[in-house]
């Protein structure tokens, strides 16, 4: 398959699961077994307990079925190999596990080693951005301070205000500084590189640390500072967005922020309270949005069914 699809599932609460599915830079389609079923590839590192591990038996003690690990006599079981499992049973293709070592992860995914890969959360952060695009989103970030400042003097805002948002702007500066610098600059596979271009995220509210340029503070869920995995992913959807043409785009969280945040923006009205129970209804803007997305997720079908079809 020459073209790659990436796609990253948040699946728990302390670690991070991704699902990178990639195609071969070399052209070869994906392989297919005896029985002529599509088999799809997915590495991991087998040796992540509780979420994956190697074992010498083919069958749990609950009598669950361990998954064979490719070119090995061992055999692979956890939580993101039943995440595989299910996955390949969606596409109607058998499993293939592969063990992955992490050092050479980068390389493998760009060469196309394997369908999918299952990662943890500290892995993901580590494939880097492009140098080029980190500075890119540094000097916009800085750009919105310079101006929340301006703006900030002229309407005499507290002088706290404004040395708060001096704070920052030297922050992002003292960043780009580093990025600048050549000498600290290592030749390693870029995200960019990698032809990702699907996103999808679980538990995304473990991101909500991100930067603001704004002139308010002491306002609950507007961070002053920001987290460094929260700017990485920021940066990484910001990419997305632009490859896709804004059609992938990130959860925003858990079903009640969902309902939250529909309610705020008028896309669904409450019918009926009955207790802790709640009934919902969409408006017109609702529905309108629901097709919306109906078609934007058919797209996405036709992406996938254009890529197993090479």
């Amino acid at each position: 398959m020459k073209k790659k699809i990436f796609a990253i599932i948040m699946l728990c609460v302390m670690v991070v699961s991704c699902f990178t599915g990639c195609g071969s830079k070399s052209g070869n389609e994906t392989p297919t077994n005896a029985s002529g079923k599509k088999v799809l590839r997915v590495g991991m590192e087998c040796a992540y307990a509780p979420f994956n591990w190697t074992q010498e038996s083919a069958t749990m003690s609950d009598g669950s079925q361990a998954v064979p690990i490719y070119g090995t006599n061992y055999y692979a079981y956890g939580y993101d190999v039943m995440v595989a499992r299910m996955l390949a049973d969606k596409l109607d293709m058998d499993l293939e596990i592969h063990k992955v070592e992490w050092n050479s992860i980068g390389l493998s995914m760009d060469a196309g080693d394997y369908d999918c890969i299952i990662m943890s959360h500290s892995q993901f952060e580590k494939i880097p951005m492009s140098v080029e695009r980190q500075q890119a989103i540094l000097e916009r970030q800085i750009e919105e301070i310079l101006e929340g400042i301006e703006q900030a003097k002229a309407q005499k805002a507290e002088r706290y205000t404004v040395k708060q948002m001096e704070r920052t702007r030297k922050s992002l500066e003292t960043r780009l500084a580093k990025l600048n610098d050549q000498s600290r600059k290592d030749d390693v596979v870029t995200f960019e590189q990698l032809g990702i271009d699907r996103l999808f995220i679980d538990e995304s509210h473990y991101f909500k640390n991100l930067f603001l340029a704004t002139k308010m503070r002491n306002v609950g869920g507007i961070a002053q500072t920001e987290a460094q995995k929260s700017s990485d992913l920021f940066m990484k959807t910001q990419y997305l967005d632009e490859l896709t043409g804004g059609r992938v785009a990130v959860g925003p969280g858990t079903l009640y922020n969902l309902l939250e945040q529909f309610l705020a923006a008028g896309y669904i009205v409450e019918t009926r309270a009955e207790g802790r129970r709640r009934s919902y209804q969409l408006t017109a803007e609702g529905e309108t949005l629901l097709q919306n997305e109906v078609e934007r997720l058919q797209a996405q079908v036709r992406d996938y069914e254009k890529l197993f079809e090479r």
